[in-house]
């Protein structure tokens, strides 16, 4: 008992220093976009950088629906700052679709820790998906994330929960994802020239 009090306490403290990090990162890449304009940021790091940053936190942060913001800021920073738009909207749909795969598999796995009665319920949710025409779920997948301000780490996991076929939803979610961003981009523009 005494030893799994220790995993445990291990694991915690693992974990609370990853929130702080994750919680200072937020705060000051924040104050930096704040205090510091969006041509100067992408000048100084480079538009090639730019790219990677925003893959990094696309498939990090841009995942979730308590994270997004800061991840919007800083596409939003980099669009404006005079990185390529479609080239960087790709990198970041790609990003975001590897942090929604990550939650699919998570459903997926997780599933196994509910309850025999919740685990009726989801195989009847099961049957529900089968019954739905081929196109309508990857169609419903592609709205969902291309033109909703939703998070799709929710839809990610009910798909994995239900055992939905991987194959058949990863286009429509990189597909969603960089029309969202495509959208995003093209607001911060025009409010960027609004602006000036």
């Amino acid at each position: 008992c005494k030893r799994y009090n220790q995993k445990v306490k291990k694991i915690l403290n693992k974990n609370l220093l990853i929130a702080i990090f994750i919680i200072l990162f937020i705060v000051g890449w924040g104050l930096l976009i704040y205090f510091i304009p969006p041509e100067q940021i992408v000048s100084a790091i480079g538009a090639r950088i730019s790219y990677w940053v925003t893959f990094l936190i696309a498939t990090i942060a841009g995942v979730s629906g308590l994270t997004a913001t800061s991840y919007y800021a800083s596409f939003i920073t980099f669009v404006v700052g005079g990185s390529d738009l479609l080239f960087l909207s790709l990198v970041a749909g790609i990003g975001m679709t590897t942090g929604d795969a990550i939650f699919y598999y998570a459903g997926r796995r997780g599933v196994q820790a509910f309850s025999k009665k919740m685990q009726k319920r989801i195989h009847q949710l099961e049957k529900w998906f089968k019954k739905v025409p081929q196109a309508g779920i990857p169609l419903f997948i592609y709205f969902y994330t291309g033109f909703t301000i939703l998070p799709g780490d929710i839809l990610g996991i009910l798909l994995g929960i239900v055992n939905y076929r991987f194959t058949s939803i990863i286009l429509p979610f990189m597909l969603g994802n960089i029309t969202f961003m495509i959208i995003v981009g093209l607001v911060a523009l025009q409010g960027g020239i609004l602006a000036s």
